[in-house]
C-alpha cells in the first residue's frame, strides 16, 4: 500500500526523512568540501541546458548537501523508501517527483511538471532502486531521448568514509571531518530516435561516463 493512503506511513515516513536530514545537514558541516566542479553545472543551467544530473544510487547520501542551494527535482518512487527520500528532498531545498515503476507517459509528464519552472534540474540514481549496483537503468535514457535532456554524470567520494556492505548498492558514507570531493563529467546526447536496441549499448557508454566522473581515484587539494 502507498504511503499516500496510509497516513500512519505517512507520518512513519516524515519522521524518518525529518531525522535523516538533520543528522545529515549536522554530519556535513564537518566535512571538508571541494564543490568546485557544481560551476560547470551551474554554467550549463544558466546557458538554459536541460539536464539530469545522473550518479550511482550508492553515491547520493553526501549529494543531498553538497548540491545544497541548487533548484533540482528528484525523481523517486512511490513507496515508503520513495517518501522517505521525498521528505529529505524538501528539508534541502529539492522538489520530490514520485512516480510508480512502468508508469510510462503519465510518468513522463509528472516529471515535465516537476522540471518546469523554478526546478529545471533532474535527478536520478540511474541504478536505483533496486539495482544492480552501477548498472544503468534505461529509464534515465527513454526521459532523455523522450524529452530531451542531456544526461550529466555526477559522482562524489569522501575520504575517509564507510561503505556499508550488506546494502546492494554497498553505500558510501563520508565519516565526519572528512574531506569530501564532488566530480562533474562530461556530458552524454542521447537521440531522439533510439530503439530499444540500442538501449545496452547506451548503458553501458552511461556506466562508463559514470565511472569516468569517480573522483575516488584523484587526490585531494
Amino acid at each position: 500500500m502507498g504511503t499516500n493512503r496510509n497516513p500512519f506511513a505517512v507520518a512513519a515516513a516524515a519522521m524518518t526523512g525529518t531525522a535523516i536530514a538533520a543528522i545529515l545537514f549536522l554530519w556535513a558541516l564537518t566535512w571538508r568540501k571541494d564543490t568546485r566542479d557544481l560551476e560547470k553545472l551551474d554554467r550549463r543551467l544558466k546557458d538554459g541546458e536541460r539536464l539530469v544530473a545522473i550518479f550511482w544510487h550508492g553515491k547520493y547520501f553526501p549529494l543531498f548537501a553538497l548540491a545544497k542551494g541548487r533548484r533540482a527535482t528528484v525523481l523517486t518512487t512511490r513507496s515508503f523508501r520513495g517518501e522517505v527520500i521525498a521528505f529529505i528532498c524538501r528539508w534541502f531545498g529539492y522538489r520530490p517527483v514520485r512516480i510508480d515503476h512502468g508508469a510510462g507517459k503519465q510518468g513522463l509528464a509528472s516529471i515535465e511538471l516537476g522540471t518546469a519552472g523554478a526546478y529545471p534540474l533532474l535527478a536520478i540514481a540511474v541504478d536505483g532502486p533496486t539495482g544492480p549496483a552501477r548498472q544503468p537503468k534505461a529509464g534515465a535514457i527513454r526521459i532523455a531521448a523522450d524529452l530531451g535532456y542531456r544526461l550529466l554524470p555526477i559522482s562524489v567520494n569522501g575520504d575517509p568514509k564507510t561503505v556499508l556492505k550488506n546494502r546492494w548498492d554497498r553505500h558510501e558514507v563520508p565519516l565526519p571531518f572528512a574531506r569530501v570531493r564532488i566530480a562533474v563529467g562530461d556530458p552524454v546526447d542521447i537521440p531522439r530516435d533510439i530503439v530499444p536496441e540500442d538501449l545496452p549499448e547506451w548503458q553501458a557508454r552511461l556506466r562508463e561516463r559514470i565511472e569516468a566522473a569517480d573522483p575516488a581515484s584523484l587526490k585531494f587539494s
